[in-house]
């Protein structure tokens, strides 16, 4: 299992940051940004996959191809449920204080 988990990180990394990377730029802070982001982030990662050339490791079945999209969104959504909901606040101005 560790084996695989490597070659998923080794393909996705790169998506993944560029969508993080996008989201907390534009403050996107809704779950369905994520989850689709998770969703485009999967596509590309079978994109590369497809691209290898090993025969072994090509994903070709239908069903296995949505499961991995629907894995990506659940990642997607799991990582605004740790991160995602403060994407952006760095970037606000801080709150004036009350003068009475």
């Amino acid at each position: 299992m560790p084996f695989v988990a490597l070659f998923v990180a080794y393909f996705a990394f790169m998506p993944a940051a560029v969508v993080i990377l996008a989201a907390d730029v534009l403050g996107r802070r809704d779950w369905l940004f994520y989850a689709l982001g998770g969703a485009v982030v999967a596509i590309v990662f079978l994109g590369f996959v497809h691209n290898v050339g090993d025969a072994n490791f090509d994903v070709t079945a239908t069903n296995v191809r949505l499961a991995v999209i629907g894995c990506g969104m659940v990642g997607g959504i799991f990582y605004w449920l740790s991160a995602g909901r403060w994407a952006g606040s760095w970037r606000r101005p801080p709150l004036a204080d009350a003068d009475p």
